[in-house]
Order: C-alpha cells, then sequence, then structure tokens
C-alpha cells in the first residue's frame, strides 16, 4: 500500500508538470515564448529575465498573465492588446518613453490593469496614455509632459495617477461612464480635466490646481450632461477652478475652489445643474452663474 501510495504521488506530480509549459523564456529578444494563463512574465531592459522589451512581452503574454516590468527606461511605445496586468516597479524608476513620436502606452483591450510607470514624451497630438478599451483599471502612474496625460473612452477606472506638464491632464471626448479618483493634475497649459461632449462620468476627490486655464473644464454644447463632481480640489488655476458651459444635469457636492485668477466655480448657459456644500474662497468671484 505504501509503495502504491508513493506511485500516485510520483504519477501527480508528472501530469501536473506535464500540464503547465514553461512559464520563463531565457532568450530576452523578440522570439516568441510560451507562457499559460495567470503566469507572470519579467521584462528586465538590462537582460536577465525573460524579455528586454515590454510589447515582446505582451505578444507573448496569454489572457490573465502578468507582465512585470522591472526599473528602466523603454524606449518604446507599447499596445495592451489583451485582458492582462501590465505591473510596473514604480512610476519613480520604471518609464515609457516614446521620444514624442507616437503613444507611449495605448490600451484598446478590455479588463487590464496598467499602473506603476511613467509614461511621457508623446507626438504633439497624442496622449502619454490612450485607453480606448473598456473596463480597465489605470492606477498610480505619473503622465508627463505629453499632449494629454490621460485620453479615455468608455468604462473605465482611473485612480491615483499624476498628471504633470501637459497640454491637457486628463481629457475625455464624446465618453461616458468612467469614475476618476484620487488623480493629481498640474501645470497643464490648457484645462487640468477637459471634456467635451461627455456623460454620466464620476470625479471623486481629484485635486487640480497650478494649471495655466482652468481646473476642471466642461464644454458641452449640450451634449454634456449627467456628470457628478464630489469633494475634488481645485485650487490656483490661472482661470476657474470648476468651469461649466452648456451642460445639463450635473452635480457638484463637497468641491473646494479657492486662489483662482478668476471664478471659483463658473456656470454658463448650463440647465439643471445641482450645487450643494461647495467652498470657493479667494478668488475674484466665488460662484458666478
Amino acid at each position: 500500500h505504501r509503495l502504491k501510495s508513493v506511485m500516485a504521488v510520483v504519477l501527480t506530480f508528472i501530469v501536473v508538470l506535464s500540464y503547465f509549459p514553461c512559464m520563463r523564456n531565457s532568450s530576452s529578444n523578440g522570439d516568441i515564448g510560451s507562457s499559460s494563463r495567470g503566469n507572470t512574465i519579467i521584462v528586465n531592459a538590462s537582460g536577465g529575465e525573460d524579455y528586454t522589451k515590454i510589447q515582446w512581452a505582451i505578444n507573448n503574454a496569454s489572457e490573465g498573465d502578468t507582465v512585470l516590468v522591472m526599473p528602466g527606461t523603454y524606449r518604446e511605445k507599447v499596445v495592451v492588446n489583451k485582458s492582462i496586468n501590465l505591473t510596473g516597479a514604480g512610476s519613480e524608476s520604471t518609464i515609457i518613453d516614446a521620444g514624442k513620436s507616437g503613444t507611449p502606452l495605448h490600451i484598446y483591450s478590455d479588463w487590464a490593469n496598467v499602473s506603476g510607470f511613467t509614461v511621457r514624451n508623446s507626438s504633439k497630438n497624442s496622449a502619454g496614455i490612450y485607453i480606448s478599451g473598456e473596463h480597465n483599471r489605470v492606477a498610480n502612474n505619473n503622465c508627463s509632459f505629453n499632449k494629454y496625460g490621460i485620453s479615455v473612452y468608455y468604462n473605465n477606472s482611473i485612480i491615483n495617477n499624476t498628471c504633470i506638464g501637459n497640454s491637457i491632464g486628463i481629457n475625455l471626448f464624446r465618453t461616458k461612464n468612467n469614475y476618476f479618483s484620487g488623480n493629481i493634475i498640474e501645470h497643464s497649459d490648457r484645462a487640468g480635466i477637459y471634456l467635451a461632449e461627455s456623460h454620466s462620468n464620476v470625479f471623486s476627490e481629484n485635486i487640480c490646481r497650478y494649471n495655466n486655464n482652468s481646473g476642471i473644464k466642461i464644454d458641452g454644447s449640450h451634449f454634456s450632461r449627467n456628470n457628478t463632481f464630489i469633494r475634488n480640489t481645485c485650487n490656483s488655476n490661472g482661470l476657474n477652478g470648476i468651469d461649466f458651459w452648456y451642460t445639463v444635469n450635473d452635480t457638484l457636492e463637497n468641491n473646494t475652489c479657492s486662489n483662482n485668477g478668476y471664478s471659483g466655480i463658473l456656470l454658463s448657459e448650463v440647465n439643471n445643474a445641482i450645487l450643494k456644500n461647495n467652498t470657493a474662497s479667494d478668488n475674484r468671484y466665488g460662484i458666478r452663474i
């Protein structure tokens, strides 16, 4: 009986080994490697891991895998086209740089998670992170020195990112049902957060400060509607803290807009807005309707 038990364990171990293909590829080039669902693939620009390029790792990943990127500067344009976890070692040390020749990071898959990168130097008409898929989570990234820090379409979560020195920090055009929380947007040439013809988005606890124009700006032509802004801070912007034009059914609650160049909150040709418990101090106008 003991011999049979030992043989059963050995056979089970052999079956398990034969079922899972090798996770790691010893080469660090763009050759096809094998990976199974739920594996971790490691990228290191200096070599010594599975791949030296982020895109090579993504190309050879399977749905549900994690692509873990070690510190370094990766001079490439990365496209996420699978439901994977793309995880950098931290935005202070893990950099995707497009060299001003395109979009550093384009997510057009659904259900991907991307975190831990600095994404910089897009071309003059591109975003640092461009999200055209749905149900993606983009968190804890730094998006600096791009035309748009982050551009986003439908049903995504944008959390705890920092956007510095872009033309627009976060850009929404004809989009809906996104959630933005804990993002910091500074030193944008235009607006910190800009919405055009977008609806049913929620903005909570974002900080928009030191932007040349307005902290948050909506220009809707009445197509922008049903957007909600709760506990955002829009201080020390060149023009307005929050600036709404031609919108319908928006809610502004518990926002703080102080020390802006013109108005704390400006509503122009806005219908059915709800303003509740907002603070607008030390502006030329507090709340101007």
